[in-house]
Order: C-alpha cells, then sequence, then structure tokens
C-alpha cells in the first residue's frame, strides 16, 4: 500500500502544488475575461465599501436592519477577495499554480463566508419578521445585545461547517493529475483528483450543505409566512405595500444566492458538469457579491435618501465679479481648454495612427493624455458658463458628480506617472528584458489597475462627503466643486472627513512618489555608469520632460489638500 502511495499518490504530509485549469484555454477570451472579472471585482468592493460607510456614516441607518446589512456586504467583500483576485492572476499570467494549503486555504474561508452570509440572511428574515409582525416590541427583542449575538452564532455556524467541510477531504491521497478543472479550489473539483473513496467526503457536504440550507431557509419561510399574514390583515394598501416594500430587496437576495448555491452543492460530485457549474460559481462568487449592494440600496428608500439634503443646488462663487475680467477669463480658458483637447486628442490620434508607436511609453502617454483630456473637461466648460452668465448654480447631482470625476482622474494620474517610472526605470536599467518586463498584459494591467484605484478612491471619499449634512449656505467659495470647499459649508462634524481625506491622498501620493524617486534613484545610478557622454544626454533627454510633468502635478496638489 504504502509503495504506490508514495510514488502515484500525496496527501497533506507531502504537499505538491494543484494546477488550476481556469475558465479557457484560449488567450483572447482570458484577456476579455480578465478586464470583465477586475471591472466586477472594482465594482464589488466599491459598492459594498460604500454601502458599509454610508450606514457607517448615517446615524439614520444605525438600525438592526442596517446592522446586519453592514455584515452583510462585509461577507461579500471578504467572500469576492478570496476568489477573484487569484482567478485574476490565473488570467493575465501563464502562472496557475496554487499551493495545496493555499487551495484548501481559499476552500476553507469560502465555506466559512459562503454558510455566515445564508444565516446572515436568516437574520435579516427574522429582524422583518420582529418588525412588522411585533412593531412595538421591536427594540426589545432586537436589542444591540441581541443583534451582536446573531451575528456571533453565525459566524460561529460558519467556521464549524468549514471546518468539518474540508477536515475529510484534506485527508485524502490525491492522484498523479494535479489539474483542478476549475477556476478556485472548490469541493467537487478537488474530490476528482482524490485516489481515495470519497463516497464519505461527498455525503458529509450533501448533509453539511443541506443542513444549512434547510435551516436558514426554514426560518426564511416562517419568517415571511408569519409576515405575510400579518401583511394581509393590514386594511390600508399603502401600509400592505410599504410592508412588502421592505421585504422585497430581501427576498430577492435570498433568491438569487440560494438558487446558485442549491443548484451547485445539493447533488452527487458525478453529476457535476464543468460549463454549468462553472457558470453557476462564476454566479455566486463574483456577480452576487456585485449585485447585492444594487437590490439592498435601489429598494430601500432609507439609503436611496441617506445623502439628500435641504439644498439642491449650490451657487459658484469663485469667480470674480468684475464683468469686464469676466470676459477677458473667460477667452483665456476656452483658448486653454481648446489647446488641452487638441494637444492631447491630437497624442492620442498619432500613437493610434502610427504602429512604430505602439510601445509601452506611448500607450500610457496615450492614457495620461486621455486622462487629461477627460480632467479637464469635467470641469473648464462649467467654469466657461459661469463667466458668461449670471446664474453660476450647480446642481447637488451634478456638484457630486464634478467631485467624483475630478477626484477619479487626479487619482489615475497619480498611478499613471508611478507606472510611467517604473517603464522607464525597466527601459534604461534592463533594456535586455524591457519587452518581457513591460509586454502588452503587463502595461494594459498597469492602466486598468490606474483607473480601478482612481474609481475607488473617489468613490470613498464621494460617500464620506455626500453623507454629511449642509448648512443653510449653499454658497462654494471655488471654481468647481473640490473637496476642502464643500467641507467648509457642512453643518456635521468634520473631524472624521478630513482625517479621511488627508490619509488617502497623503497615502496615494506618498506610494506613487517612492515608487518614482526609487525608480528614478536606480535610473541615475545607472546613467553614471554610461562611458559616453552622449548616451548619457539621450537617457537624461528622455527623463526630463516627465521630471517636469511630476513636479508640475504633485506640487500644488500637496499644497491642497
Amino acid at each position: 500500500i504504502l509503495e504506490p502511495l508514495t510514488m502515484n499518490a500525496w496527501n497533506h504530509t507531502n504537499e505538491p502544488n494543484f494546477v488550476l485549469m481556469g475558465l479557457t484555454d484560449s488567450k483572447e477570451i482570458q484577456l476579455v475575461l480578465s478586464v470583465l472579472f477586475l471591472f466586477i471585482y472594482v465594482a464589488t468592493v466599491l459598492g459594498n465599501t460604500g454601502m458599509m460607510l454610508i450606514i457607517r456614516l448615517d446615524v439614520q441607518l444605525h438600525t438592526p436592519m442596517y446592522f446586519f446589512l453592514t455584515h452583510l456586504s462585509f461577507l461579500d467583500l471578504i467572500y469576492s477577495t478570496v476568489i477573484t483576485p487569484k482567478t485574476l492572476e490565473n488570467l493575465l499570467t501563464s502562472r496557475k499554480n496554487i499551493s495545496f494549503m493555499g487551495c484548501f486555504s481559499q476552500l476553507y474561508l469560502f465555506a466559512l463566508f459562503a454558510v455566515t452570509e445564508c444565516f446572515i440572511l436568516s437574520s435579516m428574515a427574522y429582524d422583518r419578521y420582529v418588525a412588522i409582525c411585533n412593531p412595538l416590541n421591536y427594540p426589545v427583542i432586537l436589542s444591540s445585545r441581541r443583534c451582536h449575538s446573531l451575528i456571533s452564532v453565525s459566524y460561529l455556524i460558519g467556521a464549524m461547517d468549514s471546518i468539518s467541510t474540508i477536515s475529510p477531504i484534506i485527508t485524502l491521497n490525491f492522484c498523479n493529475s494535479k489539474v483542478i478543472h476549475h477556476f478556485f479550489c472548490d469541493a467537487f473539483p478537488i474530490l476528482a483528483l482524490s485516489c481515495s473513496d470519497t463516497q464519505d467526503a461527498e455525503v458529509n457536504i450533501f448533509i453539511l450543505a443541506g443542513a444549512t440550507l434547510l435551516v436558514s431557509l426554514s426560518i426564511i419561510f416562517f419568517s415571511y409566512v408569519s409576515i405575510l399574514s400579518t401583511i394581509l390583515k393590514i386594511n390600508s394598501s399603502s401600509g400592505k405595500h410599504k410592508a412588502f416594500s421592505t421585504c422585497a430587496s430581501h427576498l430577492l437576495g435570498v433568491t438569487v444566492s440560494y438558487g446558485t448555491m442549491s443548484f451547485s452543492y445539493l447533488k452527487p460530485s458525478k453529476s457535476y458538469s464543468l460549463g454549468k457549474d462553472q457558470v453557476a460559481s462564476v454566479f455566486y462568487t463574483t456577480v452576487i457579491p456585485m449585485l447585492n449592494p444594487l437590490i439592498y440600496s435601489l429598494r430601500n428608500k432609507e439609503v436611496k435618501s441617506a445623502n439628500i439634503m435641504e439644498a439642491s443646488t449650490f451657487i459658484l462663487k469663485g469667480q470674480t465679479n468684475n464683468s469686464e475680467l469676466q470676459i477677458i477669463l473667460f477667452f483665456v480658458f476656452l483658448a486653454i481648454y481648446l489647446f488641452t483637447l487638441i494637444g492631447n486628442v491630437g497624442l492620442i490620434i498619432l500613437v493610434l495612427e502610427d504602429p512604430q508607436l505602439y510601445t509601452p511609453m506611448y500607450c500610457f502617454s496615450c492614457a495620461l493624455s486621455s486622462v487629461d483630456a477627460y480632467y479637464s473637461s469635467d470641469i473648464t466648460p462649467n467654469m466657461l458658463v459661469c463667466f458668461m452668465s449670471k446664474n453660476k448654480i450647480i446642481s447637488f447631482h451634478g456638484c457630486a458628480t464634478q467631485m467624483f470625476f475630478a477626484v477619479t482622474f487626479g487619482t489615475t494620474e497619480c498611478f499613471l506617472l508611478a507606472a510611467v517610472a517604473y517603464d522607464r526605470y525597466v527601459a534604461i536599467h534592463s533594456p535586455l528584458m524591457y519587452a518581457v518586463s513591460m509586454s502588452p498584459r503587463v502595461y494594459m494591467s498597469l492602466i486598468i489597475a490606474s483607473y480601478a484605484g482612481g474609481i475607488l478612491h473617489a468613490v470613498v471619499l464621494a460617500v464620506t462627503k455626500f453623507s454629511l449634512s449642509f448648512c443653510c449656505s449653499n454658497e462654494i467659495r471655488h471654481i468647481f466643486c473640490d473637496i476642502p470647499s464643500l467641507l467648509a459649508i457642512f453643518c456635521s462634524e468634520t473631524y472624521v472627513n478630513e482625517l479621511l481625506l488627508f490619509f488617502f491622498v497623503s497615502s496615494i501620493e506618498l506610494v506613487t512618489i517612492l515608487i518614482i524617486l526609487i525608480s528614478y534613484a536606480f535610473i541615475f545610478l545607472t546613467i553614471l555608469k554610461m562611458n559616453s557622454a552622449e548616451e548619457r544626454r539621450k537617457v537624461f533627454s528622455t527623463c526630463g520632460a516627465y521630471l517636469i510633468a511630476v513636479s508640475i502635478l504633485y506640487s500644488p496638489s500637496l499644497f491642497m489638500y
């Protein structure tokens, strides 16, 4: 028995790597899927982080219902993070290995958060039952202690369930094949690699998954039967509609979550279908965590109105009141704006039309030009309108949108400048490895990551700023909706918001400046080793324009923020 085991099989005592085959072998489809998964993941992070911040910052949402929703958003965020980053790595690189312990850690965390989410959904159903069927005793029955107890029990059951699930699997012996035909370490694809008898492990999964779904669904079912019975007794149609509307989002979330998970786990491993089960897995590991914030925010009036303030419009008071000077400034800024558009759009067209310029350096230049064009278009047109009209009003949503895009493009530009510095470092310090180190997949990933970082930063700042209350004055002492000028008209305590602004801006600028400084320190050392003065001059000339751009961008932003 021992000899074949050592030659043909392994287990937790001699741990090889597994290979995750992923979703497709096609390089083109992998690239498309990587972009799609990245956007879904960014949307998941933004949506769930935004939901948690809204609930945390709005005192009106400090209720049991939103307490449970905060934990649901947290679970969706972590749940997705357990799976998606590794999936993106597999799609973007040729390295598809995952260690034995890494694989089972992923399976453990996935099971933990999935089971915990089931019981939090049942806790939310119980919360709705108490709120509708016993509203007078609602604060007593669902006290803070009771809510924390329900959450703690949900996590405890999740931990116990996940340990019980992986224990029989991790002790199995596995055959020669290390290839997992899936994009993450799920139970049934791992069982397919085992030499041992997997019947006990399959029965164990079926019992645990069945018990989890049965218990949590029973709580949800009986809660909603009681809710329906109570609603039918309400005489007012508006009362019935209000009661139904508070439950609709939860029912939709339950249906979406339980439907896909039941399809995947309540069946024997022999009926596992690679295509169908992978589609279902993509849905409940990546899509559902993105959809949940949408489902709960769109169906709940409290969340939608969490950032509605008395001021529906703002007045931009940053321009001069001198009408003659306004006309002069209008033409000056119009000329600058046209020059900005022509220059940046012209550079993009030039690069796209010339195949010789399809290099990382010029692709980064295109990305920077597009950011500059968008950045300028976000602010300048509205400023020109204010110069030429007495109406200097901007709507609440227009102000929020302007601030969001200004932060997005400003942050994206910082990350892109850091990426350009890294590109110059590789080109000068390791020219022979340049084509490999800065392949199209690498530099496109850097560009996409820069945009994703900009969007994430903008969402966090926008949510924290526009969830506060404004005072009677709606006059913004600036030419556009910038964060410091908005903080000046808040009624609410702004200390936390100022701290967040300082933390995020300083972190982004510190990280990007460090990347630039370290890159150019290595570049400078490489240049000093060059014997030819002409070669040194040529290398310095390629970096000079970039260093000027960095100085111009970072100096005012550090002064302002």
